[in-house]
């Protein structure tokens, strides 16, 4: 199953691959998280290089893994779906706990999360609508 996607003036095949480079990468930021929490529990609160490295590296895969796709011609119905899904839930995450430690108020975190439902039942409009999966773009990213 592929469809075509006009994205960056150029026209992507896009895929039904579930086991991608780009996938993995996503799913590693998924997940990075929580040995981000860990460590700065564990750390008495207190950042270290390893976490520094952690949010470096979690920045800059939400760009590696579209730029992946892209290059390896593998852009995938799956992969526009875990991206967004994936900065969303480390972020969310990470709000979570610094709103456990004290550092952010909970109204935050609440507004964080109603925005994010918000802008997920709109792509899950328009995938029942117009049977596409939105992808991410910049702006969307830049929130995050």
């Amino acid at each position: 199953m592929s469809s075509e996607n006009r994205t960056y003036g150029k026209h992507l095949k896009v895929t039904g691959r579930i086991f991608t480079l780009s996938n993995f990468i996503s799913f590693t930021r998924l997940v990075i998280a929580v040995p981000i929490i860990a460590i700065h529990y564990q750390n008495e609160f207190q950042a270290n290089i390893t976490i520094v490295v952690l949010v470096v590296y979690a920045a800059l895969s939400d760009y590696l893994d579209g730029l992946v796709a892209r290059l390896t011609n593998t852009v995938s119905e799956m992969g526009k779906i875990i991206d967004p899904v994936a900065d969303k839930l480390a972020a969310t995450g990470l709000f979570a706990y610094t709103v456990w430690i004290g550092w952010v108020p909970e109204w935050f975190l609440l507004f964080s999360i109603l925005r994010d439902g918000l802008i997920m039942m709109g792509s899950y409009y328009i995938r029942r609508k117009y049977e596409k999966v939105a992808m991410s773009v910049l702006s969307g990213k830049l929130s995050v």
